[in-house]
């Protein structure tokens, strides 16, 4: 588990709080991070900017959080973390009442629900490039054994566009 964070950077900086607040970022828990395919959420991997190099135009929720995975990269606290943990950890910090307790036989003790929240923040700090940071998968590219490195938000387009192009099909008869 990461470092948890009070503040995007400590002490906070002044010029912060005087930014304008981004637009609302409404987070799914209904999330289409999760019709990715497993490959794309294994290969998910970031690039920030260095953090004292962060200006952020606006603030909020999204940017907060890419704000943290930019420390957290220069912190090297997350090296190497799949997309499941950085969801669950920014879902901790974020919701952290979203979990539910499991009761019954002590084999199922406790049980963490899939971070949704945490892969649509993910999906919203790629889609607004929020402090500089990109977020990039590998997808399937058709062939046998090909893959495409791409932004989230570019494979998440894909996705749908693919996704509708199968629902416009006529039904056949």
């Amino acid at each position: 588990m990461f470092a948890p964070l009070r503040l995007p950077f400590e002490p906070p900086a002044v010029e912060t709080w005087n930014l304008p607040p981004e637009p609302p970022a409404v987070v799914l828990t209904d999330t289409p991070m999760l019709r990715l395919p497993a490959i794309a959420l294994a290969t998910l991997r970031y690039t920030a900017p260095p953090v004292d190099d962060i200006l952020p135009t606006a603030w909020g929720r999204v940017t907060e959080a890419a704000c943290r995975l930019a420390l957290w990269r220069e912190w090297a606290a997350n090296g190497g973390a799949s997309a499941f943990h950085l969801a669950e950890n920014l879902q901790s910090v974020y919701w952290p009442r979203s979990k539910r307790l499991i009761t019954g036989t002590p084999r199922y003790r406790l049980l963490q629900a899939t971070p949704r929240r945490g892969y649509d923040l993910l999906r919203l700090i790629d889609e607004r490039t929020a402090a500089g940071l990109q977020i990039h998968v590998d997808m399937p590219d058709g062939s046998t054994r090909g893959y495409t490195t791409m932004r989230l938000s570019d494979a998440l387009a894909m996705l749908q566009k693919q996704v509708s192009n199968i629902c416009d099909r006529p039904l056949p008869r």
